[in-house]
C-alpha cells in the first residue's frame, strides 16, 4: 500500500510539474516568439481559473474544487503563492494569484505588452517545488541518495 501512496504522490507531483512548464512555455511562445499553438489559449485559460479557484480556496478553505489535480494545484499554487508573499498577509497572496490569473488571461486574449514575469516567477516556482516533491517521494530528495547531475562527456568527436 505504501507504494501505491509514493507512486500517486510522485506522479501527481510530476504531473503538476509538467503542467507549470507547459504554462511558461506557452508564455514564452506566445509573448517572446509571437507564436501559438492551437492549445495554448486553453491552457493559460485552465491555469488562470485554477488560480482563480485558489483564491476562492484562501478564502474559503474547504471549498470544494472539483477534480483532484484541481485541489492538488489550488493547494500548490496556495503554498507557492504564500512563500513568494508575506505568509502572514493572505490579502497579499491573493492579490499576487488574482494578478497572475489576470496575466494569463490577457496573454490567452492575445493582448500585447504583457508583463509575464510574475506569471513565469510563480509558475517557474511551483515546478521546483513540484521537483522537490517528486524527489522526496521517490527516495531522492533530503535522505542519503540525492539526484547528482555531472557532465555528460563523449568519445566522440
Amino acid at each position: 500500500m505504501r507504494d501505491l501512496q509514493r507512486l500517486e504522490k510522485l506522479s501527481s507531483a510530476t504531473e503538476l510539474g509538467f503542467w507549470a512548464e507547459d504554462v511558461i512555455l506557452a508564455l514564452d511562445r506566445i509573448t517572446r516568439r509571437g507564436e501559438r499553438e492551437s492549445e495554448d489559449p486553453t491552457l493559460l485559460t485552465e491555469a488562470a481559473e485554477v488560480l482563480e479557484a485558489a483564491v476562492g480556496r484562501s478564502e474559503k478553505p474547504f471549498a470544494a474544487v472539483g477534480a483532484a489535480k484541481s485541489v492538488a494545484a489550488t493547494d500548490t499554487a496556495l503554498g507557492v503563492a504564500e512563500s513568494l508573499t508575506e505568509a502572514n498577509s493572505p490579502e497579499k497572496v491573493q492579490k499576487l494569484l488574482r494578478d497572475v490569473a489576470s496575466i494569463l488571461r490577457e496573454v490567452a486574449a492575445n493582448q500585447e505588452s504583457v508583463d509575464i514575469q510574475p506569471a513565469i516567477a510563480l509558475f517557474g516556482a511551483i515546478g521546483r517545488q513540484q521537483l522537490a516533491e517528486g524527489n522526496a517521494a521517490s527516495g531522492y530528495g533530503g535522505g542519503t541518495r540525492s539526484w547528482v547531475v555531472e557532465p555528460v562527456t563523449s568519445s566522440f568527436s
